[in-house]
């Protein structure tokens, strides 16, 4: 938890009365700051502007009230010291300090048993005959995605069985994919607003757990909000696929899905609209090709979690396609 907060102002006028600076904002209707100048470094304003440009002003503070630093212009004008916060400041920070560890203990800890249900689930993961066949049906995008992981079903029992649950995964979110977007005739606006569509949806399920979800479960008001019901559809495909799993650990995969979904929005979106062509707009390269080309903008090879928690760097991703194909 960071203890001191910062916030930036924009202002348009700066005038020194008696021992105090005033300082106007852009926002007519709000009261102008004042400052002791005894408590400022230097002179203001730091940096001279023209007169219809603006000031950048960041105040800093702890818990709401008590002024700890000041920055103008990208020079620092205040910086108080904690050992020098009021009494009443440090107890709150104390407080506030003991809170937020046993917060994130407990995050810790459920993190810990969400880690151990992937394990203690990963046996009951369905086996995929000639898995290696398998990927290579699947779009390009998914395809290259598992090939890079594919030396993982050499690794040892776990990790075979981590890339057979990241391989079911990927092949509900190609399935939800293809049930809300046509990938045969795709228009360079319509995969846009559909990457734009899973990303949002992505970043809104990064704070889901067990406790939101039971929330948004007991609440008839949520059943038929948009958010929602994806998310309910993504439980049900994975219900359908799937051998039972522990709330917890279906919200997560829940997520993972989600998370797929964007970054193969994304990549499939890049690899339809930013292809070579030739002057009548016909591709000049097949599907392998292109990707390979574009790799640099692709999401899924970076993509991490905790069923498969290492994410290829740069160097590894463009080796493996340059090696192989």
């Amino acid at each position: 938890m960071s203890i001191i907060k910062k916030k930036t102002f924009r202002v348009r006028k700066i005038r020194k009365v008696g021992g105090v600076w005033q300082l106007f904002l852009k926002d007519k209707n709000a009261k102008p700051l004042e400052f002791s100048v005894d408590k400022i470094e230097g002179e203001l304003p730091p940096v001279w502007k023209f007169p219809w440009q603006c000031h950048e002003l960041i105040i800093g503070t702890v818990v709401e009230k008590c002024i700890c630093y000041l920055e103008m212009d990208g020079k620092i004008l205040f910086n108080l010291d904690e050992s020098d916060y009021p009494d009443d400041v440090k107890k709150e920070i104390t407080r506030l300090k003991k809170i937020d560890k046993k917060i994130e203990q407990w995050e810790r800890e459920r993190l810990e048993e969400l880690k151990k249900q992937i394990v203690e689930y990963l046996p009951q993961v369905p086996t995929v005959k000639n898995l290696e066949d398998e990927i290579n049906k699947l779009h390009m995008c998914w395809k290259r995605y598992l090939q890079m992981l594919l030396p993982m079903q050499y690794q040892g029992p776990e990790q075979e069985r981590r890339l057979r649950l990241m391989y079911w995964l990927i092949t509900i979110a190609d399935r939800l994919y293809r049930r809300h977007v046509d990938m045969e005739s795709p228009s360079p606006l319509g995969i846009t607003f559909a990457y734009a569509e899973f990303a949002m949806r992505e970043l809104i399920s990064q704070d889901w757990d067990d406790v939101v979800i039971g929330a948004f479960e007991q609440n008839p008001e949520y059943r038929n909000d948009e958010v929602f019901c994806f998310y309910d559809e993504v439980e049900q495909e994975l219900k359908r696929v799937m051998p039972p799993m522990e709330k917890r650990l279906l919200i997560y995969c829940n997520l993972v899905i989600h998370q797929l979904l964007s970054a193969f929005a994304n990549d499939f979106a890049e690899l339809v609209i930013h292809r070579s062509r030739d002057l009548f707009g016909d591709t000049i390269n097949n599907d392998g090709e292109a990707y390979r080309y574009l790799v640099t903008k692709m999401q899924l090879p970076k993509l991490s979690s905790y069923i498969i928690e290492k994410s290829l760097s740069g160097k590894e991703i463009e080796d493996f396609l340059y090696r192989y194909f």
